[in-house]
This record gives structure tokens, sequence and C-alpha cells, in this order.
């Protein structure tokens, strides 16, 4: 994942991801709860499965997030349309995104 930060993209860390508060488990966790399907449940990165409803894809996630500054891994080349590759990042870069997300599919962020 790339964030934004102080008007450039940065690359996302990958020290380590995992040895933080908001590491793979969590992630799975928090996506999980926001009804998304989640593969990838190990490594540094998850594929959460987004509705394929108008205002809910994959498509218009990313949209969203790139909105925000935060950039993922559409997969749609791979046969995975509705999915999205999120790759571990600090614990305050995936605190964004997931708070990013429950923005997007309608809950409150936090």
């Amino acid at each position: 994942m790339r964030m934004k930060v102080a008007g450039s993209f940065t690359e996302a860390s990958s020290a380590s991801p995992s040895a933080g508060t908001c590491g793979l488990g969590v992630a799975v966790q928090r996506l999980r709860a926001l009804g998304l399907g989640v593969t990838g449940e190990s490594g540094n990165f998850v594929l959460p499965e987004f509705p394929n409803v108008p205002g809910k894809s994959a498509a218009d996630a990313d949209a969203f997030l790139q909105s925000q500054g935060m950039i993922v891994r559409r997969v749609e080349n791979y046969g995975l349309p509705n999915y999205l590759r999120i790759t571990l990042g600090t614990d305050e870069e995936m605190e964004a995104v997931l708070n990013a997300l429950t923005q997007f599919m309608g809950g409150s962020d936090g």
C-alpha cells in the first residue's frame, strides 16, 4: 500500500508489520466485521472480497481509498474482480486504511 504523506506518495513500510497492534489477525478481524470475505491470511497482505453491488464494489472501494490518499492493488487481471490486495504496513497505515474502509462500507470510522 502507498499512502499520501505531506503531499507526496510513499511506499508503506514492510518492516515487521505483524509485530504491531494492527497486524494480519487484527486486519482480518476488522475486514470480516465489515462483512467482507477475506482470502490470504498469511504473508504480508490480505485480499478482502467486496460485494458486486454498485457503490460498494472493489473498484468503488479502490476509488474511495485513492481519494483518501491510499493506494491498494486491484486484482481483476488475476481473475479476482471483486477483490483488492492490501499490503500490511505500519500500525498507523493499517489503522488509516481500515478506518477508511469502515467509512466506505457505511460504518463509523474509528
